[in-house]
Order: C-alpha cells, then structure tokens, then sequence
C-alpha cells in the first residue's frame, strides 16, 4: 500500500511520532527505537534490537522486528507481528491480532475481540476483555482468557491455560496441560482452583497428552481425549509429582457438568450437581478408569499409583456415570445416579465409600461403605464383565447384565483375593432401600438387604439372598464354600425369581415370594446354610434360627428343586420336577459322601412352624409338613408325604430306601391328597384327613415306618407303625386302587374305595417282598394294647381288614374280604410254614 509518510530511521535510538491522520511506513532501524503512528491504518517497524511501538488511532501493523520489543496497538484493529526475541504485546482498544513469534513472549489483548498466536517458545497470553482467540502454539504457553466468551488453543508442549471469567472453549492440544475453566494457582507439586465463586460454562478438550483439568464454577463441558487425563468438574486440587493426591475441596460451588475421558487411564470427578461423565476408549484398550459423581479423593503412591479412590462429602448430585474397557471403578455419591460399567470388570459403587484398587490381579483389594444413610435411587448396570455392585442407600436398581457379577443392595462387604471374589456379606440390618436387582447371564451373587427387595436370577447358576447373609467361596477359612443367612429377624418381603439354571434363593426374615424357575434350584423361604463343595456342588441345606420368619410363597419352578418353607404359614408349590420339600424347618443332604447322613432328609425343629398348604406338582416328590395345621397335596408322580416331622433315608442315585415318622408327639392336623401316583402318606400325630387318589397308596394315619428298597436292613419292604398311645382320630381314604390302610391309635376312619385294600384300624407291620407284594399283616407284633374305636369300609373287591384294639365298626361290602375285629395275622404266599393262614393274637386284648 502507498503511504503518505515513509520514515526510516537508521542506525541509533530513534525516534519516530507520526501525528497525520495518513498512512505512515516508519522503520526504526537499528537501535533502542521509539515509534508512534497517527490516527491512521500505519505500519511500523522495529527493525533491531530492543524497539517500543505504538500504533495510535487507526488499524495499524506493527512489525517488532529482532529485539525484545514492546507493541501497543493502541485503539483501532491492529495486527501486531512480536517476530524474533522476547516480545511484549498489547492489544489495548480495537479488535487486534497479535503474534509473538520468536521468542518469550507476553501478550496483552486487551478490550477488543481480539486473535493472539504465541507462535514459537514459551509465551504467556492474556486475552482481556473481549471475546478472544489464542492459539499458544510450540512451547510451553501460559494462557489466560479474560473476563470475555474466549477460545483458547494451548497448542503443542505441556502449556498452563486459565480461562477465568465467561463461557469460553478451551482445546488443550497436544502436550501434557494444566488447564483451568475459571481461575487457578500452580505450584511446582500442585495445581488448584482458586476464587470458586466466579466462573463460566466452558467447553475444554485436553488433547493428546496427559493433561490435569479443573473446570471450575459453572456448567462445564470437558473432554480429556487421549492421555491419562485427571478432570475435576468443579473446584479442587491435584498433586502432579509422584504421590499427588487429587481431590474436591468446595462442595458448594459447582455445575452441571459433562465430562469425558476418552483413551487412557483417567481420573474423573464431577464434583456439585448433577454431572455426566463418560470413558470412550479405543477398542481393545484395558485401562484403570476411576469415575466420581459427587465430591472425592483419590489417594496416589509410588510411580503415581492409585492407592485409594474414595468420597468425601455427604452432598451431590443426580450423576450419569459411564465407563468403557477395561476396569473401571466408578462412585456415584450422594444423589440419583444412574452408573454403567459397560466391558472390563468393574467396580461400582452407588453412593459413598472407599476403593482400594488391585491393579496387578483387577478389582479391588478393599472395598468399604461409607455414610450408611447417605444416598439416592440409584440405577446401575454393571454391562460385561465380571462386575461388584453396591447400591447402597436409596430404592435402587442394579442389572449385572453379563459376565459373573456380585451384587449388595445395600450395605455389604466384598472381599476380592488375587482378583477372585471370595467372600461377600452384608453389615447393615436396619439402613437401605427397597432395590431391584437383575442378575444377567453370568453365575451372579445379589444380596437384597433388610427391606422389601425384588431380585431375578437369569440365566446364570445364581445365589441370591432376600436380606442379609453371607456367601462365602475359597477364602481358606472354615466356612469356605457356605451360604447362610445372618441377623434373623430382622428384613423385608422380598420378591426372588432364579432364572434358567440351578439357583441358590433364601428369602430371609419376611414375607417373602420366590420363584425357582427352570433349573434344579434350593429355595428357603427363611434362615438358612447350604454347604457346598470346592466345585460348587451343593452337599447339604439346612434350617437356622427356625423361629424366624413369615409367611412365604414359594414355587419350584420345572425341574428337581429342594424348597425349605421355614417358620410361618407358608404356601409352597413344587410344580414339575422331583422335588424335595419342608413346610417348616429341616436338612437335605447331596452328595455328601464323607457324611453319615448321605442323601438323607429330615426335619429338626419339631414344635415351632406353621399351617403350611404344599402341593408337590408333577413328579416324585418328597414333603414333610412338620409342625403345623398343613394342608399338603403331592399331585401327580409317585409322592412321599409325612405330615408332620420325619426322615428320608436315601442311597445312591438318591433313591429312597427308609420313609420314617420322628418326634412322634409334636405335629398338627393335617389334610393330605396324594392324586396320582403311587404315593406313600403319613400323617404323624393329630387329628389327620388323608386321601390316597387313584393309583395304589401306603396311607399311615399317625407314626410308623415304610422301608423300600433298603437290601441291609432286616425289615426291608416293610410297613409298621412306631409310637404306641400317640396319634389322633384320623380319617383315611384309600381311593381308585389296592391300598394300604393303617389308622395307628385314635379313633380312626378308614375307607378303601376300590381296588383290594389292606386296611388295619390301630397298630400293624406288613412285610412285602423285593416287588413290593404283601406277604405277611400282623397286628400282634409290638402294641397290641394300643388303638381306638375304628370305623372302617372295605369296598366292592377283595379286603383284608384288621379292627385291633378297641370297639371297631368294619364294613367289608361287597367283596370276598378277610375281616379280623381285633389282633391277627394274614399270611399270603410267603414261603414259610405258615403261609395262607390267618389267624387270631392276644385274645385277651381287644373290643
């Protein structure tokens, strides 16, 4: 461009005032150089050495030339070049472009929206009061951007950036940053944010390196892109050397912010308010991510390993927390959060505690619960992975999702040896919320705690605990491999579900609702323990505290269920399968070869239980009532019932070889259907109502033995009755079929309806062959002097019918029936001396 001044100053300290309103050229030359231009669009020209210029009204360009000079735009649009040396810039008034150049650089802004490139070396920028551009460019820039809606770039090399007041947008770049939204100090150990009441919403992008960033007041937008990145929303402090700590330090100021951490190992904590922060890894990447809603520290050690990750305020926001490959640990903290582990195995956490994490195996050394009332209505879904899930305070929701995930509803302890979990258990009896959990595919543990929580099992081979307990799996100590409930008494209903696999459910204290599903699942409605092998195999299920509980619903599912009602008056359905079931308290035993008791089932908690209604469904099963008013339907299958308490002696293939009543005085009045199948029926002492259905049944209406396929014992095959003088006034229905028929003392009811019945009114034994044929009813062989006043009905067929003791009322009907009023014995075809005969016993007892 033509000017109207040309001044060339030439060799020494020059200088050189244009007071025009033209365009004036003015080089200072060589020399300590003053320059000033007009009210014009000048151009001016340090040349060398250490120059100062000014460039007045109009839009000037001004050039510092070689030396450590100074530039002032002055007012107007100026374009300041600070080229080689250490510069000094200064915008003042005017839209104005700067560029350092060579050199350590200082730049100024100003009041104008103005564009500031440091260019090369280490400058420090600071932006004024307009809205600003600054790129620091190579170098380690310090940049700061004034009170406007700035745009800082910090450019290549680890640069300081401190955006301060307005909503500005802040790009790291490559290089390992320090980055601040609003105002902050940096020591030679530390970074911190300083005068948190003042701040914008700013956008942040670390960049490439390993950046620290504090976004400060306001709702912040930050990405820390690739690089181990460490990122407070709001106010805080990081330590940068070796074993510097990062922690929150005001919880009273803060935004809404949304953080991502991107490649890398990141350190993420959101700090006041409702924060959204999220880890987008590279594929395949598997690093350590720590994630924290709310306010929290994070301890480091040697190497700047993380020691502890934990909270430390009992206030915060609604969080949205998102991890990604690899393992992360992720605190939700005070507030409704809403937590994704997604891959890797991760640990989460949905209100307050502490982590220390294990990076040599994964997961946790320790994990501890803190502030056992503090906390929201979490959501938190542990995605693949084998994930540990605290939900903690608040009615919580917790999806394991895929993979082997634990789940605590509430307060608990997780113990994690070399990567493993091996024992978890509960802490807390009275604080938590009413959770639902949802276990996934994996083979998961959940634990509900003491209020009213609804668990699914899935897919997975899952122990699932309603309320409080303890699973413990190879921790060396004695009770490795156990499950057993703790803290009875106390507890919510609970709503369990299994899911598709063989399934561990105790309900716990409360009336709970449990639903096995498909699998061959052990469900106790109350306290419980199940013993399990080194391989998981469970081996034995037992009864606790069984004066604790409620009244439960439980459902077996479609397969071979073992189901334990517990105290209360429970509702039991085994539906299809062979199932085992307790209406109140006992053990079954599995596969337990080192046991003297081996497959066996039984009952022990003779006088406490409830009025239980229990209905076996299709298949074999076994039901003992035990204590209690129950009504117990066995449906389809060949069933075993005793009404009251008892023992199952079972040999290999859990075939059953012994069927006995125990505690013979403690029992209820019992109703039981037998249906289909060829059951075996006992109903104990009371006042009992048995009705066989249509297949051939053994029927014993009060105590006794039925022995079945037993080739050591020497009464094997038989029927007998056991405890004289204790029973009730039964009534027994033999049904559609050749039954067996024993009433026991009281004054009993017997019918045999069709078929050939054998029907004794007080005490008998009945000795069968290996096919199960009658050879031998005796009524004289123990207790004779024991019965009651009977009334029996035979039926149209062929009946045998033994009165016993006491004033009996025998009906044969129609038939060709063998009738004894009181003691005999009727012997079949068994191959003895005796063998067709019938005859009469203890004449001198009878009615």
């Amino acid at each position: 461009m033509a000017a109207d001044v040309e001044v060339k100053g030439g060799e020494g300290n020059d200088t050189l005032i244009y007071a025009g309103s033209g365009v004036a050229k003015l080089w200072g030359g060589f020399g300590l150089d003053l320059i000033a231009g007009g009210t014009g669009g000048d151009y001016l020209y340090g040349e060398g050495d250490a120059d100062e210029l000014i460039g007045g009204a109009g839009n000037d360009t001004i050039y510092g030339g070689a030396g450590n000079d100074n530039l002032k735009g002055d007012s107007g649009n100026d374009i300041l070049w600070g080229e080689a040396g250490d510069d000094t810039l200064y915008g003042e008034e005017g839209n104005d472009t700067s560029h350092g150049g060579l050199g350590l650089d200082e730049i100024f802004g100003g009041d104008g929206n103005d564009t500031i490139y440091g260019d090369e070396d280490a400058d420090t920028i600071k932006a004024g009061t307009g809205n600003d551009k600054v790129f620091g460019g190579p170098g380690i820039d310090k940049i700061y951007g004034g009170t406007g809606d700035d745009e800082l770039h910090g450019g290549e090399d680890a640069d300081w950036i401190f955006s301060q007041e307005g909503d500005d947008t802040i790009y790291g770049d490559s290089g390992d940053d320090l980055i601040f939204g609003d105002s902050g100090t940096i020591t030679a150990t530390y970074a911190a944010t300083t005068d948190a009441s003042t701040g914008g919403n700013d956008t942040i992008s670390g960049g490439q390196g390993n950046d620290y960033i504090f976004g400060g007041a306001g709702n912040d937008i930050i990405s820390g892109n690739a690089g181990n990145d460490v990122v407070l929303g709001d106010t805080g402090r990081a330590g940068y050397t070796e074993g510097g700590d990062i922690y929150t330090t005001d919880s009273s100021v803060g935004g809404n912010d949304t953080i991502e951490g991107n490649s890398g190992i990141d350190i993420l904590i959101g700090g006041a308010l409702g924060d959204t922060i999220t880890v987008s890894s590279d594929a395949g990447e598997t690093g350590y991510d720590i994630l924290i809603g709310d306010h929290g520290r994070v301890t480091r050690g040697s190497g700047n390993n993380v020691e502890k990750i934990e909270t430390t305020d009992t206030v915060g926001g609604d969080d949205d927390l998102s991890g990604d490959d690899g393992t992360d640990y992720i605190i939700g903290g005070a507030g409704n959060d809403v937590l994704n582990g997604n891959q890797g195995d991760d640990v989460l956490l949905g209100d307050n505690g502490i982590i220390e994490p294990d990076y040599v195996y994964g997961l946790a050394n320790t994990i501890t619960i803190t502030d056992e009332t503090v906390g929201g209505d979490d959501e938190i879904h542990g995605g693949s992975g084998n994930d540990l899930i605290y939900g903690q305070a608040g009615d919580d929701r917790l999806y394991g999702d895929a993979c082997n995930d634990t789940i605590l509803g509430d307060r608990g302890k997780i113990a994690v040896l070399a990567g493993v979990v091996v024992r978890v258990e509960t802490t807390d009896t009275s604080n938590g919320g009413g959770d639902t959990i949802e276990c996934g595919s994996g083979d998961d543990i959940a634990i509900g705690g003491p209020v009213d929580d609804d668990i699914s099992g899935n897919s997975g081979a899952d122990v699932i605990l309603g309320d409080h307990g303890k699973v413990v799996l190879d921790d060396g100590t004695s009770d490795a491999h156990t499950i057993y409930t703790t803290n009875p008494g106390t507890g919510g209903s609970d709503t369990l579900k299994g899911g598709d696999n063989a399934d561990i459910l105790i309900g716990g204290y409360g009336a709970d609702t449990i639903n096995g599903d498909a699998g061959d699942d052990v469900i106790l409605g109350d306290s419980g323990k199940v013993i399990r092998s080194s391989t998981n195999v469970v081996q034995r299920i037992l009864s606790t505290d069984t004066d604790a509980g409620c009244a439960d619903t439980i459902h077996g599912g479609e397969d071979n269920d073992i189901l334990i009602g517990g105290a209360g008056n429970d509702t039991i359905n085994g539906n299809s399968g062979s199932d085992v079931i307790l209406g109140d308290s006992g053990v079954v035993v599995r596969e337990d070869p080192d046991a003297a008791d081996d497959n066996d089932i039984f009952t022990t908690s003779s006088t406490v239980g409830g009025a239980d209604t229990i209905s076996g469904g299709t298949g074999a099963d076994i039901i003992l009532g035990e204590f209690g008013d129950d009504d117990i339907t066995g449906d389809a299958g060949n069933d075993i019932v005793i009404g009251d308490s008892g023992c199952i002696t079972r040999g290999s293939g859990d075939a059953v070889e012994r069927i006995e009543t125990t505690n013979p005085q403690d029992g209820g009045d019992d109703t039981i259907y037998g249906k289909d199948g060829l059951d075996i029926l006992i109903g104990g002492v009371g006042a009992d109502t048995i009705n066989g259905g249509d297949n051939p049944d053994v029927i014993l209406g009060d105590n006794g033995v039925v022995v079945r396929n037993d080739p050591d014992a020497e009464d094997d095959n038989d029927i007998y009755t056991t405890d004289p003088g204790i029973g009730g006034n039964d009534i027994l229905n033999g049904g559609e079929a050749e039954d067996i028929l024993i009433g026991g003392p009281g004054e009993d009811k017997l019918t045999g309806e069709a078929g050939q019945d054998i029907l004794v009114g007080d005490h008998a034994c009945i000795k069968r062959d290996n096919s199960d044929v009658v050879e031998r009813i005796a009524t004289d062989f123990n207790y004779t002097g024991d019965g009651g006043d009977d009334t029996i009905h035979g039926n149209e067929d062929a009946d045998i019918i033994t009165g016993g003791v006491g004033s009996d009322n025998i009906y044969g009907h129609e038939g060709d029936d063998v009738i004894l009023g009181d003691n005999g014995v009727v012997v079949s075809g068994d191959g003895s001396a005796e063998a067709n005969d019938i005859y009469t016993t203890n004449p001198t007892t009878g009615g």
